[in-house]
């Protein structure tokens, strides 16, 4: 079972290091959320793809992706975010970027709208969670 508060983590230019055992865990705020991603990324998951959304006469199958694409995928999709990459920055956490149009300039969390930091650890912990994880979100 995974549980993420009501309330996310309030948006920042650096996020702090993962405090846990489990590289999966995103905090109960979402306060790991950039540091899960950048440990993850490259990790290859099955999801069910947004395209199984736009198109409801398309079956809705599991495909194989790194756990960064699969996050692009649904932000993109929500309408929140074109693009998103963390960084390692060492003892000082980790910095996570997005960028909301296409071709546009990457931004820290604390110049975009707070919807991005509400919903990125939501993302992270559901493509992460294995398929028997009961996953609990108070005010998704």
């Amino acid at each position: 079972m995974k549980y993420l508060w009501p309330l996310r983590d309030e948006p920042k230019p650096v996020y702090p290091l993962i405090a846990s055992v489990d590289p999966t865990d995103v905090g109960l705020r979402g306060e790991f959320s950039a540091a899960v991603l950048e440990l993850n990324k490259e990790q290859n998951i099955e999801y069910i793809s947004s395209a199984s959304f736009i198109n409801p006469d398309i079956e809705r199958k599991l495909i194989k992706s790194s756990l960064y694409s699969a996050v692009i995928d649904w932000l993109k999709y929500l309408g929140v975010a074109e693009d998103i990459s963390s960084r390692d920055l060492g003892k000082l956490g980790h910095e996570l970027k997005v960028v909301l149009s296409e071709g546009g300039k990457a931004h820290d969390l604390t110049h975009v709208g707070v919807g991005v930091s509400q919903v990125f650890p939501i993302l992270v912990m559901s493509l992460l969670a294995n398929p028997d994880t009961t996953l609990i979100f108070e005010q998704p």
